[in-house]
């Protein structure tokens, strides 16, 4: 790099180049006595130029974020690192590209560094569908590899911490959907959906709602019993569901009405358990007074409602658990008529982009009712969820 020419490094925000990219660069060229300006780096005196001495002169690389990276449009650089490009736009990559066009010294290299991204992503198609081997190279390895520079039980920590796709992105580095996929993955009908699950008037009903209101964001909860199972000669519990009750552009007396109708309960509210959505407790969905509230000055007194919703990534993974976990033990049955909740579990997908956020759908709702009974009954940990009477 000559003393005139001007370098970039970047990432898709200037908290991911501070936190990450930069401290590494500075540790790497402290440790190898690389002469730096600035010697220190602050959070908040971006962007700049950061100058690194070849032992022949100084050499300018910009540090920049790609937030608003039309600002780029007017450098010539050389060469250019982007950090974590799968969390880049497509078009900014696109600019920084287009600006290594200073071909005064070395030819223009341009250097990606990420963790793997969606199939059929622009990273993807960029590495592996237009892979060009005399004009890229493409360098890959999981965080095994690494291991000898992590800390002790890093990897393995992070088993718990990180969703099966996540882990499998994140650490295994493969290409793994996340986002536009399905969310409930070992949601088998033949395996899950049958009418032998049905209503015991011997065992208390629990009743698990997620309160809404509006046209195709339906009042949906569902009807259950917890059971012993057999899995490899052993007892232990499962959840069997038996009905659903989904009411469109419905109120919490709508939906106590239907159940009334059905007549489970046979005039014994003592036996119906209620969970649900926490946010119930703050209000109706049409009225002054609480779901919640609502349901008990009903005779519903039994209410396991916690004091916030579990995490949105936990709910997905404890269900997905208790549909089947590691050792091919199935926890929850689901009858036939309920209709909405295998379609939901289905087809529920997230958000694009998002790693843990649904798309809003008709029978979305209807899944996260299920979630919520799973994470009181079913927790993969033990958690801080204090219930309280409303």
């Amino acid at each position: 790099m000559k003393e005139q020419q001007i370098g970039l490094i970047a990432a898709s925000t200037y908290s991911q180049v501070f936190n990450s990219t930069l401290r590494s660069i500075y540790r790497t060229y402290s440790d190898f006595g690389i002469k730096m300006m600035p010697e220190v780096i602050r959070a908040n005196n971006f962007p700049f130029t950061f100058r690194v001495h070849n032992s022949v002169h100084w050499c300018n690389i910009l540090i920049r974020s790609l937030e608003v990276y039309e600002s780029l449009s007017g450098i010539e650089i050389c060469f250019a690192w982007i950090d974590e490009v799968f969390l880049a736009k497509k078009e900014a990559i696109d600019v920084v590209a287009a600006r290594l066009r200073d071909a005064s010294g070395f030819p223009c290299q341009l250097l990606l560094t990420s963790t793997k991204d969606e199939i059929g992503s622009s990273l993807y198609k960029f590495v592996v569908e237009n892979y060009h081997a005399d004009l890229m190279d493409v360098f890959e390895a999981d965080s095994y590899a690494n291991h000898k520079h992590l800390p002790s039980g890093y990897i393995e920590g992070l088993k718990s911490l990180y969703s099966e796709n996540l882990y499998k992105r994140m650490v295994l580095n493969q290409w793994v959907h996340l986002s536009g996929t399905h969310i409930y993955y070992n949601f088998n009908r033949a395996l899950h959906v049958s009418d032998e699950i049905e209503f015991d008037e011997h065992l208390d009903i629990l009743w698990t709602h997620d309160f809404n209101i509006g046209m195709d964001k339906p009042m949906s909860s569902c009807l259950c019993h917890i059971k012993k199972g057999m899995f490899h000669g052993k007892y232990r519990p499962e959840l069997h569901v038996f009905d659903e009750i989904i009411m469109n552009t419905a109120d919490t007396y709508d939906i106590f009405q239907e159940f009334v109708t059905r007549n489970y309960h046979q005039g014994k509210p003592h036996r119906v358990v209620i969970y649900g959505d926490a946010s119930g407790r703050a209000r109706d969905t049409r009225s002054k007074t609480t779901d919640y509230a609502i349901l008990r000055n009903a005779g519903f007194v039994n209410q396991k409602i916690p004091s916030a919703n579990p995490p949105i990534r936990e709910r997905h993974n404890a269900l997905n658990s208790l549909l089947r976990n590691t050792d091919g033990d199935i926890r929850i049955k689901i009858h036939s008529r309920c209709v909405q909740l295998a379609k939901g579990l289905e087809s529920v997908r997230l958000k694009q982009g998002s790693q843990y956020v649904e798309e809003e759908t008709y029978t979305q709702h209807v899944t996260t009712a299920i979630g919520y009974l799973v994470c009181r009954e079913f927790p993969l940990r033990t958690v801080s969820t204090k219930s309280q009477e409303i």
